[in-house]
């Protein structure tokens, strides 16, 4: 009985440390939460962070760190959706998807009333493949650079 009360705080200990402390956040500011990713997704840490699935159907990645890869990864049944923060602008971004898509041989879908403009906090771009859409949300984001919504999705 007596080791098993001795081991007790023993046990806070690891379970405090593996938890890591809340003093990391700003007084006043609660810490800040992982972003969700799916089961088995690889580490968030830039290009290699792509699901296999976005990488064996060859599409473009952009400079820049993969912060979120959706639900499910391994099927276009449900839709991949990825989201990548990059350092380029808004304009940058765009031009970067529209000339790999169109270098791999996908055809550009008509912008209609969301078309991007030049110099603005946002674009759109949305290509198809066979029965394949591949669309990116490209917004600028307060501290530079921008947030790249993906989803690949079949039609």
């Amino acid at each position: 009985m007596r080791r098993t009360i001795a081991a007790i705080p023993t046990v806070f200990v690891l379970l405090a440390a593996a938890c890591g402390s809340a003093s990391d956040a700003p007084p006043g500011e609660p810490a800040a939460l992982p972003m969700p990713q799916a089961p088995g997704a690889p580490a968030a840490t830039g290009a290699s962070a792509y699901p296999a699935l976005y990488r064996e159907m060859a599409l473009p990645e952009i400079d820049g760190t993969v912060t979120n890869t959706g639900r499910q990864t391994t099927s276009l049944r449900d839709g991949l959706a990825i989201t990548v923060t990059s350092a380029k602008t808004v304009d940058e971004a765009r031009v970067f998807y529209q000339e790999a898509l169109a270098k791999a041989g996908w055809t550009a879908e008509p912008q209609g009333r969301g078309a991007s403009v030049p110099n603005m906090p946002v674009a759109r771009v949305a290509f198809s493949k066979g029965e394949v859409t591949y669309s990116a949300m490209i917004t600028a984001v307060p501290d530079g650079g921008v947030r790249i919504d993906i989803r690949v999705m079949l039609s």
